[in-house]
């Protein structure tokens, strides 16, 4: 059976520990590297076939999502890789979870405007959304810091000092579509 793969992006998640682990009918080995872009790409060789869990983890904290069930089926149904992928990504979710940037929310002052050196914040709320890897640019007349920290309940929480006031443009995306609402236009005074 030839290899699988994925790709996992913690680049807005802020610091954290990426933790991968995969039951099955065999134990796999995992290899996990990280791209020069900062996401992370996870390989691992099935050669028993049958359902494995992959379970995903970051910081401690499950990522939505996980665990995803992953359908290994044997090579004489001659399924190509891209097949057992989407077989993959059909069974790694509830049935009715599907990706859906419509339904990805963010909320909050943030959004609108800040004043300079004040802590800003607004919250993202995906959990509607489907597992997809949610993004976040902020751009204006200077470059500005971005926090970015999954809250207990599943939504994130952004925290952005502003140095300089300024019209500034914040985009959130999801799954790579433009959430209801981005860009955002902000007002730092």
């Amino acid at each position: 059976m030839g290899s699988t793969d994925f790709t996992i992006n913690t680049l807005n998640a802020g610091p954290g520990d990426l933790a991968v682990t995969i039951d099955g009918p065999e134990e796999v080995k995992i290899i996990c590297e990280e791209n020069e872009d900062g996401t992370y790409h996870v390989s691992y060789n099935p050669t028993v076939p049958g359902e494995y869990s992959i379970t995903i983890t970051f910081d401690g904290q499950m990522v939505s999502g996980s665990p995803f069930t992953v359908l290994i089926a044997p090579e004489d149904e001659k399924k190509s890789e891209e097949e057992i992928k989407m077989g993959a990504e059909a069974q790694g979710v509830a049935q009715e979870e599907v990706v859906d940037p419509a339904k990805v929310k963010a909320y909050g002052e943030g959004l609108k405007n800040g004043i300079v050196g004040k802590v800003t914040e607004f919250i993202i709320n995906a959990l509607d959304g489907g597992p997809g890897d949610l993004s976040l640019a902020m751009e204006g007349p200077v470059e500005v810091d971005i926090d970015c920290q999954e809250n207990p309940d599943g939504t994130y929480q952004v925290l952005y000092t502003p140095t300089q006031p300024g019209e500034y443009t914040i985009t959130i995306g999801f799954d790579d579509h433009d959430i209801p609402g981005s860009p955002y236009r902000v007002i730092i005074e």
